[in-house]
């Protein structure tokens, strides 16, 4: 008989004071206070490898769970989430849990925290094992029973003996090691720009490289971890990996995540690959200059090669100087300067990695599980080593499992809980969600309170607003505004935490996903790049002959624009982030007119010019925006005009724009809605634009949004209520999240950076994946 006796430690009248006369079906709970003075003199049990050492004054607690136990009761909540799949459990059976506290010792020298789990000795564990019984059994007959051969879930043999609907679960903490790739398409793009800003280069470069490499980090993940494997039926047991809560009595480890890299030869790829575009782009051609120009004699710059030195110069930053320049010392230097770049890269990413890991686990509801698998009694036998040592990496690898989870993706998931403790607050916010038309928009606020055992604290905040439209083919566009705010450094009090505190980073995405891109997308494509200065204005010809070239005949494409900036340095005074924020209130009228003609989108339309570059856009357009934000938008928008009154009316009047003085009758012709060659269903015309789209409105409310804000953060006021209510306002009352509202609000930014010397402090990319000759690809225009 498999298990562990522990029935010679317990005496008979202990176990009457216990259960008296009461059978397993009975309406009246055990409580666990009436076990407190039974207490099992430091019993160890477990497996070969592991040693679980029960607390001397912590006893165990006996519970009693049957039809009539109330939900929430003890453990009966954990009976109604994990049992779904053992069909009517409740129909003459009752259980018994078994809660022992203890600490658990693992006896395999050199495994702790490199495999698997490094279970800390000091803190508290606690194992349980539910017995199923018939109800008419008496409870004192049916402990002694339990007793006589315990079942641990330290022994495979003992989690095959379960009967149906048994379960065994280990509460503990330690250090989970997970292994998390990161490929080289996140890196050149995403929230961080992290290549960008690494490389801190002043020139703009149409960089393009294929991002097919990853980097595989190794990230240890200290807190507390449930593992719960329920038999389901005669063949099956579910196992159950879970994000753990404070064990009572045993103190609590605060959450922490510490990520390296696995493997360095990934990164020296991936920074070769870096610097593959970035070689054959600017220093292939310096150097091919560099050949004609220099001393073949001395080696030494003459007076002509200065202008190719100085533009090497610019782009590294290297020296002053240049004159004479060796082109060994700026060989010499450009190697060094390769070495800083990967130790930058290494950091940005274990930077990702840990904050991702941090989000998506703080994200998680509490009964989600990490890993969740099937397994049969031989798969059990197998895999007992990694399940006990909570070895995730191991346990995912396995084709019987029923589900991966993907850590280091932040999920849209609801947040429904309101949590926040000493030590780690794991959800906070609120979400607005409709679908209509085509339509759907999710606003996510997420807050992440971080402490140490020494009453420390740091906070993350997270906020996403994303509206996804759904078109023809399953063709699906996104667009989405993030802000985060995080603080590098803790404080003593939580209350002590201020606006200033944080470092900020404001992000917007455009994502979409097409079944095959025609000429006309990839130039809309390449001209919204160009747009958010991702690409340079002169290489749109370029740009397009490149993507129409990879793509030719490719199917089911995904594209990603991204623009952002974050509170790095700046070289003058102050963040990047506080900078342009405080610029923000005080822009007027010209400026959103100017950002409102560059961003139209780009169009097509018989011989017609003046839409298809964003400065014949800026020219022809600027006059009709400062008239619009200046009469029309407050009479049309607030005057109570119908979508489709006030798409006549523009019409009308940009006929009699472009028709006046500027004398462009092609453009008058494509924006007069009443033209017989009109097409209603061409959505790059400005009266389609505002029809549904109220930009008086939404420009009057920027300056109050980020105004208020920032005279918050200048009084240096408390974190919470302002950052609440800043992502909230960002979310609801701003439309950013459609086309032309994202490419307005990007290029609004860029110019307020422009205006402020901190274009380069900008970060933007696009990336395009898709799958050719069997292989994803992944195009990276930079």
């Amino acid at each position: 008989m498999a298990g562990d006796t522990l029935t010679p430690q317990l005496l008979s009248e202990d176990l009457d004071l216990l259960v008296s006369d009461q059978k397993i079906g009975s309406d009246s709970q055990l409580s666990p206070t009436l076990t407190s003075g039974i207490n099992i003199d430091d019993v160890p049990f477990g497996g070969d490898d592991f040693n679980f050492n029960m607390a001397v004054d912590a006893g165990f607690s006996v519970f009693l769970i049957n039809s009539h136990t109330k939900s929430g009761e003890n453990v009966k909540e954990i009976v109604e989430d994990h049992w779904k799949d053992v069909d009517g459990f409740f129909e003459g059976h009752g259980l018994l849990a078994y809660r022992l506290k203890g600490s658990v010792d693992i006896g395999v020298a050199g495994t702790i925290g490199s495999v698997g789990i490094g279970i800390d000795a000091n803190a508290m564990a606690m194992h349980t094992y539910m017995s199923k019984h018939p109800l008419d059994l008496q409870i004192k007959d049916a402990v002694k029973k339990d007793l006589s051969y315990f079942l641990t879930i330290f022994k495979a043999e003992d989690i095959c003996n379960l009967e149906i609907g048994e379960a065994l679960y280990l509460s503990a903490g330690g250090s989970l090691s997970i292994g998390v790739e990161i490929s080289a398409e996140e890196v050149f793009t995403g929230s961080l720009s992290l290549v960008s800003k690494a490389i801190d280069l002043d020139g703009k470069l149409g960089l393009t490289a294929d991002a097919s490499l990853g980097v595989k980090f190794n990230a240890g993940i200290s807190g507390e971890y449930d593992l719960k494997i329920i038999r389901t039926s005669d063949t099956q047991y579910k196992v159950s990996l879970f994000k753990g809560r404070k064990i009572d009595g045993g103190g609590s480890i605060g959450l922490s995540i510490e990520a390296g890299v696995a493997d360095e030869s990934d990164m020296e790829k991936l920074v070769d690959k870096v610097f593959e575009g970035i070689d054959k782009e600017v220093f292939q051609p310096i150097n091919e200059e560099w050949e004609k120009a220099h001393d073949k004699a001395t080696g030494w710059l003459g007076a002509e090669a200065v202008e190719v030195a100085q533009k090497a110069n610019e782009l590294l930053k290297l020296t002053n100087d240049i004159d004479p320049f060796d082109k060994s010392v700026f060989e010499s230097k450009y190697n060094e300067y390769r070495n800083d770049i990967k130790e930058k890269l290494v950091e940005a990413l274990k930077k990702k990695v840990e904050l991702g890991l941090g989000m998506e686990l703080n994200a998680m509801k509490s009964k989600e599980a990490l890993f969740e698998a099937v397994y049969s009694a031989e798969g059990i036998r197998e895999d007992h080593d990694a399940l006990i040592r909570f070895d995730i990496n191991r346990l995912c690898d396995k084709p019987v499992s029923s589900r991966k989870f993907e850590l280091t993706k932040l999920l849209n998931r609801e947040i429904t809980e309101v949590k926040r403790s000493r030590q780690i607050g794991l959800k906070c916010g609120n979400i607005g969600f409709f679908a209509s038309r085509g339509k759907e928009r999710t606003h996510i606020l997420e807050r992440l309170i971080e402490g140490t055992s020494a009453e420390r604290y740091k906070v993350s905040c997270n906020e996403q607003t994303i509206r996804k439209k759904y078109g023809a083919w399953k063709d699906t566009a996104e667009y989405t505004l993030c802000l985060n705010a995080n603080m590098d450094d803790y404080v003593s009090s939580e209350s002590e935490i201020s606006l200033q505190d944080f470092d900020y980073e404001l992000s917007l995405f455009h994502k979409a996903e097409e079944n095959k891109l025609s000429d006309k997308e990839i130039k809309a494509m390449v001209d919204w790049a160009i747009t958010w200065d991702i690409l340079p204005q002169d290489s749109f010809d370029l740009q397009v002959e490149k993507v129409k070239k990879e793509l030719d005949g490719i199917k089911k494409i995904k594209y990603e624009l991204s623009l952002g900036i974050d509170s790095m340095d700046s070289s003058i005074s102050g963040s990047a982030f506080t900078r342009i924020m405080k610029a923000i209130p005080d822009l007027v009228d010209y400026h959103y007119a100017q950002a409102l003609a560059q961003a139209l989108p780009y169009a097509e339309y018989n011989d017609m010019k003046g839409r298809d570059t964003m400065g014949e856009r800026s020219l022809c357009y600027l006059g009709f925006w400062q008239q619009y934000l200046a009469n029309y938008g407050k009479i049309l928008e607030t005057g109570g005009f119908t979508p489709d009154d006030i798409h006549e009316e523009i019409g009308k009047m940009l006929y009699k724009h472009f028709s006046g003085p500027l004398n462009r009758k092609d453009l008058a012709n494509f924006e007069d809605t009443s033209s017989e060659g009109y097409d209603k269903y061409n959505a790059e015309r400005v009266a389609d634009l505002l029809k549904f789209n109220h930009i008086y409105k939404e420009c009057s409310q920027i300056k109050g949004v980020f105004g208020d804000f920032m005279e918050l953060w200048e009084n240096d006021d408390h974190y919470e209520k302002p950052i609440n209510k800043f992502f909230k306002r960002l979310g609801n009352r701003l439309d950013f999240q459609n086309d032309f509202n994202c490419r307005f609000f990007g290029r609004l930014l860029l110019n307020v950076a422009i205006d402020n010397g901190l274009e380069s402090q900008l970060q933007r990319g696009i990336k395009i994946t898709y799958e050719k000759d069997g292989e994803q690809k992944s195009l990276v225009l930079a």
